[in-house]
């Protein structure tokens, strides 16, 4: 994408109308459909004066981009390489007054003449009109010499600017469907003489005069469909508007949150309007999460899709809202059952429906009958969100939370390796491991490991207590302005309470570890006085964090940030120009940037200002003949902190060309190209580096062995892995999980598998989400159902509305993966409707269903939202179902067909 020279005032963006656009402000906005516009200007180029010419049909629902590629078109044609032998002829948007081809003549005139007009040739625009008034308009009995006088005088007017005419004609289908079909044959004959107009038209769906055999153009066009738009050029459109338009904030928000546009894409169907609306929406605020997002572009389409649908006649728009209703592809029949109209009566209307663009068909996998879905994906899901019940306005939040979660999976499953099952905390393993014990000798650092240990206990149990005492599942996390915020958190406290209000609310206020987990607002949104045991939790947690934290760090750095939180001068993780001015402001000593790097979000370097960001590799970045250790710990900050991806590459790189038996620089590296390079190969390399100079730490052994382990084939190897950590006298949980895993769902050795779920329990990893569905999983082994759901229906409960964790996205997958294997998938269907799944969760759901069914194409009788996250689920859980041995099936699985939809 080229640099734009110049900047453009937003107002100029037009949202509906290109046409009022400037030729330069088109040619400066105009991105996404770049290789397509060059396609069609090669082939205007490759015209002779006499040449028979070669026309163009352009196919694209409603806010495609077909008015806007025209635009771009027409202003490609006005510059010097093509004015000197084209001409482009625009006309009105919508040609409903086009009923006879002599109106059409007229209509190139009247063309004709605004672009001579354009230029400034006042005198042969005056010419042109001076012609159509004397051709007044003639009764249809006469039609045929009119038409005949007004092509004459339209050809004439052509010929005398000795360039070749390019008829640029939005909405084609109108004309055609206006236009006698003997009128067509005589339209269709002009357009193959030599030298004849060039016709580019765009059409919201294709012309059954151009695609039936015998039609008057049949074949007559070179067809060029607009299709949505993908993820990547969604967000490049983004990014060329925030550059072009000046806006570096929008730039900056878009690059933060890439989920946003993963998750929008779906349910907006890549529209590239509704994707220039969300920048509208970028420059002006920025919703806090990605549902918020949606609400805004739902208030932004209302007046357009209101007057859209208000178009439709009575019975046309009772059948439109049926279809929206049903959201998946519905038949003819189905719509006659859910209207009440007779079927004879809504054949006719749907064809009506689909000539205008708004309904499409779509065949339906195992049906003969044709289904029918709303063309403008996210009409369906504005009709939904306003005009449709509650029980569908609940469908499309729950999709919405679900593909959050679904769509960035290496995010995902890095936090649930990393922090679900850890037993110690990740700051204290980060300092002393990665830094310290390169450093020291081996009994120094293992001093110091159990003094940390100890430390990360007692930190882990507050955090325990803290969330026994608050259901921060059942409290909604309001967004308090920070003012607001203080004085609750200060009217919360009861009497005779062991702080002062002020202390309380400046305690919580600055401690980073709710920050993180949004506690505080959680905390302060509570409608009655906290009891002395929330007081006493929220207290403990704080101060035991705190003093992690001095030691970790140091006192000075510690207290420094603690006061910068609870002051508000940082108010959310979120907030850039907070973060840039507290690093900017901040002492330049190591602890203290060290500690305010290790709060920041993955990615969040991409968030900071430039100089915020200059300032942390002044005070960070370790000198060149630095200790590997500390280049280590930079590469991880690097990574896991900024989410500078490449630099922390390079980091790794200058750790172990100082010191090639750094454990922890090859272990960041293999985890840097499994997680973020998605390089399993170069990560089992890396891996393999570190065993090999590991001495007395199984972490290298861990990590290979959880890697092998989803990969295809290689579960001996991990096994391998996994077993040393025992054969070494260590009991580890993230060790004891994969051997339960490998036991259990590769080996067909349950009692095995048992023993070592045992263990896990009395470990922190008994405490989590993932424990319960694994113990739900033994329990299906066990043929004990009802055990199972017990297991299960304690997450799901556990996390109510909020759906399902991220981080254990992944268990539900594998386990979904086993219950098909072992022949229990129908039986798992029927739990997770139980639990309304099939709503909350439908994209899992629709993809069990069709694995269970052995048929993937099955998904193709489902929305479009819902249908790109099933595909990406059913093809997760098939690929762990493929890796799963026969010995261990149950029952035969249906024959799956794993063909993937037509594009």
């Amino acid at each position: 994408m080229s640099t734009p020279t110049t900047k453009l005032s937003l107002y100029k963006l037009s949202l509906h109308n290109p046409s009022r656009m400037t030729d330069e402000d088109i040619i400066g906005i105009f991105t996404v459909r770049q290789r397509l516009l060059n396609h069609i200007l090669a082939d205007i180029a490759a015209e002779k004066p006499r040449s028979r010419a070669l026309h163009h049909l352009i196919i694209g629902r409603r806010g495609m981009g077909k008015s806007a590629l025209l635009r771009r078109i027409e202003a490609e044609l006005r510059k010097d390489s093509y004015s000197s032998r084209f001409i482009p002829l625009v006309f009105a948007e919508e040609q409903y007054s086009v009923d006879r081809l002599s109106k059409f003549w007229l209509n190139c005139l009247d063309s004709l003449a605004d672009a001579h007009e354009r230029t400034g040739d006042k005198a042969a625009a005056d010419a042109i009109d001076v012609t159509i008034r004397s051709l007044p308009p003639a009764p249809a009995s006469q039609e045929e010499a009119a038409a005949k006088a007004s092509l004459e005088a339209f050809l004439k007017a052509a010929e005398s600017t000795a360039r070749r005419p390019v008829l640029l004609v939005d909405n084609l289908q109108l004309v055609f469907e206006r236009l006698p079909k003997a009128q067509q044959h005589i339209l269709r004959e002009l357009l193959m003489r030599p030298g004849c107009p060039i016709l580019i038209g765009a059409s919201p769906s294709a012309l059954p005069e151009s695609q039936d055999y015998g039609a008057p153009f049949y074949d007559q066009f070179k067809v060029r469909y607009l299709e949505r738009l993908s993820e990547d050029e969604m967000r490049q459109l983004m990014l060329h508007l925030a550059e072009v338009f000046d806006r570096p904030d929008v730039r900056d928000r878009v690059l933060a949150h890439p989920r946003r546009i993963t998750v929008l894409r779906q349910l907006t169907g890549g529209n590239p309007r509704t994707t220039v609306t969300l920048f509208f929406l970028y420059a002006e605020d920025f919703a806090p999460g990605v549902f918020g997002d949606l609400q805004n572009l739902l208030d932004r389409v209302t007046p357009l899709y209101k007057a859209l649908f208000e178009e439709l006649s009575v019975q046309q728009q009772v059948i439109a809202s049926a279809i929206a209703n049903r959201w998946d592809p519905v038949t003819a029949r189905q719509l006659s059952e859910d209207t009440g109209l007779p079927i004879t009566g809504i054949s006719p209307q749907l064809d009506r429906l689909e000539r205008i663009g708004f309904i499409e068909k779509v065949s339906l996998q195992g049906q003969s009958s044709t289904g029918f879905l709303i063309t403008e994906r996210f009409f369906n899901v504005w009709f939904l969100m306003r005009l449709g019940s509650r029980r569908n306005r609940q469908a499309v939040e729950y999709l919405t939370r679900l593909i959050d979660t679904v769509w960035d999976e290496h995010e995902r499953a890095r936090m649930a390796q990393s922090l679900l099952v850890k037993e110690e905390l990740q700051s204290g393993d980060w300092l002393l491991v990665q830094a310290l014990h390169p450093l020291l000798d081996s009994a120094t650092a293992d001093d110091l490991r159990r003094r940390l240990e100890l430390l990360s206990a007692s930190d882990a149990e507050a955090r325990r207590k803290l969330e026994e005492a608050f259901d921060f599942v059942g409290l909604h996390p309001a967004t308090l302005a920070f003012a607001d915020m203080r004085k609750k958190l200060h009217d919360l406290v009861p009497e005779h309470a062991p702080v002062t209000p002020e202390e309380f609310s400046s305690l919580l206020l600055g401690d980073r570890r709710s920050l993180r987990k949004d506690q505080v607002q959680q905390i302060a949104s509570s409608t009655t006085k906290l009891t002395m045991e929330q007081v006493d939790a929220a207290v403990m947690s704080a101060k035991f964090g705190r003093e992690i934290d001095e030691f970790l760090f140091s006192e000075e750095a510690s207290i420094w940030f603690a006061e910068r939180l609870a002051s508000g001068q940082i108010r959310s993780l979120q907030n850039a120009e907070d973060w840039s001015r507290a690093f900017l402001q901040a002492p330049r000593d190591y602890a203290t940037f060290a500690l305010m790097a290790d709060t920041l979000p993955p990615e969040a370097g991409r968030r900071l200002m430039q100089p915020a960001l200059e300032r942390v590799f002044e005070v960070l970045e370790p000198a060149r003949n630095a200790s590997s250790g500390a280049w280590r710990q930079w590469g991880k900050t690097l990574c896991e902190n900024l989410g500078l991806i490449n630099e922390s590459q390079t980091a790794y790189q200058v750790a172990l060309e100082i010191d090639p038996t750094n454990v922890e620089a090859w272990i960041g590296l293999g985890d840097l190209s499994r997680w973020h390079r998605r390089d399993p190969v170069a990560a089992e390399c890396a891996y393999n580096e570190a065993c090999k100079h590991s001495r007395h730490d199984n972490k290298p052994f861990i990590k290979l062995g959880l890697m092998l382990l989803d990969l295809p084939g290689r579960q001996a190897d991990a096994l391998k892995a996994l077993n040393r950590t025992f054969s070494e006298g260590e009991v580890n949980a993230d060790a004891l999980f994969g051997l339960v895993i490998l036991s259990r769902d590769h080996l067909g050795d349950l009692t095995e598998a048992k023993k070592r779920f045992e263990l896990l329990q009395l470990t922190r990893f008994g405490e989590t989400d993932a424990y319960q569905i694994n113990k739900g999983l033994i329990g299906a082994y066990d043929a004990n159902w009802g055990n199972a759901c017990d297991a299960w229906s304690t997450v799901i409960q556990r996390h109510g509305r909020q759906g399902i964790p991220p981080e254990t996205m992944h268990e539900w997958l594998r386990t979904t993966a086993v219950l098909v294997h072992l022949g229990l998938g129908s039986e798992f269907l029927s739990f997770l409707k139980h639990w309304e799944a099939h709503q909350k969760f439908r994209p899992w759901y629709e993809a069990l269903s069709a694995l269970n069914s052995g048929d993937r194409l099955l998904l193709q009788n489902i929305a479009p939202e819902v249908r790109e996250t099933a595909e990406k689920l059913y093809d997760e859980i098939d690929r762990r179902l493929q890796m799963l041995p026969e010995k261990t099936r149950r029952r035969p699985l249906a024959t799956a067909t794993t063909k993937k939809r037509k594009k």
